[in-house]
Parts: C-alpha cells; sequence; structure tokens
C-alpha cells in the first residue's frame, strides 16, 4: 500500500484543498461557511473499544482524557488498571479516578488509534461520555482551525479531517 505525505492543506473560499508531495489534488472538501459559533463544545462520535460514544468532547487543556464511570458501566466494565493520579477539576475539587482502561482502541470516521483513560465518577457525565485530552491530541497531532472551520488529526496510516458545525456531534464513526 502506497502511503503519500501530504504537502499542503489549503482553504480557498469554503473549499478545503489537500495536495501531495507531487501537487497532485488529493481531497476536495465543501467546509461549512465561517461564521461557526465556537462557544460551543467541540464533540466527535468516537468509538471506544467497539463501544459507540456520541458526544466525545476534545479537549487540548486537558492533561489525561477521562471516560465516564457510567460510559465504562456501559461498555461492560472492561478491566481497568490502578492509576496513580489525583486529578484537580475545573473547580479545584480533587477527584481520584476508579482506574486506567489502557491502550482502548479508538476510531473515528475509519481511522484507528489508541488511548488511556482516566474512569472517573462524575456528576455531569450525562453531558458527555468521555473526553480526549492533551495526550492523545498530542500524539496523534490534533490541529484546530477555527478559523478555516475544521478540525484534523492523523494517525501513523492516515490523516482525518472534520469540518466543524454549529455545535452539533461532527463526525460519524
Amino acid at each position: 500500500e502506497n502511503i503519500i505525505p501530504l504537502l499542503g492543506i489549503w482553504l480557498k473560499g469554503n473549499t478545503l484543498h489537500v495536495s501531495n508531495e507531487i501537487g497532485q489534488q488529493i481531497l476536495h472538501a465543501n467546509l461549512p461557511p465561517h461564521s461557526l459559533d465556537y462557544d460551543k463544545e467541540i464533540t466527535l462520535n468516537v468509538v471506544v473499544d467497539g463501544w459507540l460514544l456520541s458526544n466525545i468532547l476534545i479537549d487540548t487543556g486537558v492533561e489525561v482524557n477521562v471516560l465516564t464511570l457510567d460510559a465504562w458501566v456501559q461498555m461492560g466494565r472492561p478491566p481497568l488498571q490502578p492509576s496513580s493520579n489525583v486529578l484537580f477539576m475545573a473547580n479545584q475539587t480533587k477527584a481520584t479516578p476508579i482506574g486506567v482502561l489502557k491502550d482502548a482502541s479508538i476510531t473515528i470516521q475509519g481511522a484507528k488509534f489508541t488511548g488511556d483513560f482516566e474512569v472517573l465518577a462524575l456528576a455531569e457525565s450525562d453531558s458527555f461520555p468521555a473526553l480526549l485530552g492533551h495526550p492523545w491530541c498530542y500524539a496523534n497531532n490534533v490541529d484546530l482551525w477555527f478559523n478555516k472551520g475544521y478540525i484534523s488529526f492523523e494517525n501513523k496510516e492516515e490523516r482525518v479531517i472534520i469540518p466543524l458545525t454549529d455545535g452539533k456531534s461532527h463526525a460519524l464513526c
């Protein structure tokens, strides 16, 4: 299988163009208008260890990936490893993880990734089942292009580019 490295990504109007190293256009996609509401959370629909989780948050400012206790139970309580972390929440309260779901498989629009999730009992877990934080974003070269209207990330084999929309879930699995 040939893997062609990307040479360029640029936006002309509302159209995203991607070219490879020899200048061939390999992607041409229409994006939503730039009048997007970025006060909304960035969410994706993601498959984690075979379970579809809707509205996973992407938050580059969080130092761990989080899976809520409710989501972990719905996933059938997969085995956890002990966690040595004590987390400080946004309101400065301490939270002790129940454990760590190690090397979980993460699938977004067919692209495969892995990540560790700290499992937490959160009062607001009905609003999101999981959160992909800084470790996942860093490991997968996440780029948030608010002014261009898309998020992109990559594994060793492919790059995923998803248009940002008006606060609804942005990706299907």
